[in-house]
């Protein structure tokens, strides 16, 4: 079937209709409207058979004049439902091994409903997690992509549970599913894992990108009221980040990682988004502590701020400054390694904590592949130079 609105109207009435007499007229209406190709598309839908389009048309007609048949014997009105089924069951010999869908129209959509989707948030449930996990995966390896994973938990709710109840508490899982939906791409799957936890699918997504979503969703969370029978309270929310193929190889990885990226987040108090940091013991970072000028990108008359390196390797920087950037911001660093002459790194911020009043530790991940090159090559030599183990 080829007219994807003929089929929309035929599943329209079904579902309205449950194949009562509403089903018969509007259907009736549709075949005048559409022609015989509608005759294809209505035994298709309510009985799961498929004809030519000559065909489909006889059998409809026959069915038409069968449901008033049976009615006229009967002397009350038949459905489409209980005539589709006795002529093709008992007046249609040449079909053998008739099961009619419609009889059991509702019941097959929900219980189609029911395996995909969870009934209090409306996000795809745990059931479908499994494949459309292994799906993604299968298609970035194919193409050569990223691909991230989000793993929520939403903070003290069993407070929620314990102190309002349990309506207070799905009450909570539904505004935190709201949240949600409206922050991720079309792109991107957002899933009801169990209980409090959720989890949002990124493909063609690096890990850094991922995780300024992440935070997006967790700022939402935080500003967001919760109104509890006209008590409003602030819940919060923590999560772990990993992605293929920086992190994990294959789907079991990627969950555990993700989920451990969780415990670490809940370790730092909570509130809080942890990328997952195996990733780290693949580079070198050496203690270095340099003054570092600090220049927030896109904005070309921005005010270059001071700070402090902490450390640095081939993947990113640590340092500390008085101004805060947010995650997600793209800076200009610029420091000198053993010479006089300057280098820039340009990155994007992963990273930022309050370590003490007016004092913030940022992260910056390396990035820009005009940068790369030169800096990767003087922070290898500093790294041979000074042979140390230390990993951030």
């Amino acid at each position: 079937m080829t007219d994807n609105s003929l089929s929309t109207k035929v599943k329209t009435i079904a579902r309205l209709t449950v194949g009562g007499d509403e089903a018969l007229l509007g259907l009736t209406d549709l075949v005048a409207q559409y022609g015989d190709i509608a005759c294809q598309e209505i035994l298709q839908q309510f009985a799961d058979m498929t004809f030519e389009v000559e065909e489909a048309s006889l059998h409809w007609q026959n069915i038409c004049q069968h449901v008033k048949k049976m009615s006229a014997a009967l002397d009350r009105p038949v459905s489409l439902v209980a005539g589709c089924s006795d002529y093709f069951s008992n007046n249609c010999k040449k079909i053998n091994n008739f099961a009619p869908k419609l009889i059991n129209f509702y019941h097959y959509e929900r219980l189609i409903n029911d395996s995909t989707y969870d009934k209090l948030t409306g996000l795809l449930n745990r059931n479908y997690f499994n494949e459309i996990l292994n799906q993604q995966l299968a298609l970035a390896k194919r193409l050569g992509t990223q691909f991230s994973m989000l793993f929520i938990d939403v903070d003290d709710f069993k407070q929620v549970n314990d102190i309002y109840g349990h309506q207070a508490g799905d009450y909570v899982l539904s505004e935190i599913s709201t949240l949600m939906l409206k922050e991720i791409r079309d792109s991107d799957t957002a899933l009801r894992y169990g209980g409090e936890e959720f989890v949002v699918l990124m493909p063609n997504t690096a890990c850094n990108d991922s995780l300024i979503l992440a935070n997006r969703i967790r700022e939402k969370v935080l500003e967001h009221s919760f109104d509890i029978r006209g008590q409003v309270i602030n819940m919060t929310i923590s999560g772990g980040v990993s992605s293929y193929p920086v992190h994990a190889s294959d789907a079991e990885e990627l969950i555990f990682f993700a989920d451990t990226a969780v415990y670490r987040a809940k370790g730092a108090g909570k509130n809080n988004i942890s990328l997952y940091k195996e990733e780290n013991r693949r580079y070198l970072r050496i203690t270095f502590s340099e003054k570092v000028q600090i220049k927030e990108l896109g904005f070309s008359e921005s005010a270059v701020s001071q700070g402090i390196s902490k450390d640095i390797g081939i993947g990113g920087i640590l340092f500390e400054s008085s101004k805060s950037h947010p995650i997600g911001c793209r800076l200009q660093i610029s420091l000198e390694i053993n010479s006089t002459t300057p280098i820039f790194l340009l990155g994007i911020v992963v990273r930022v904590e309050l370590v003490a009043e007016n004092l913030f530790e940022l992260g910056l991940a390396l990035s820009f592949d005009e940068m790369e090159k030169v800096a990767k090559n003087k922070i290898s030599n500093l790294l041979a130079v000074n042979r140390c183990t230390n990993n951030y």
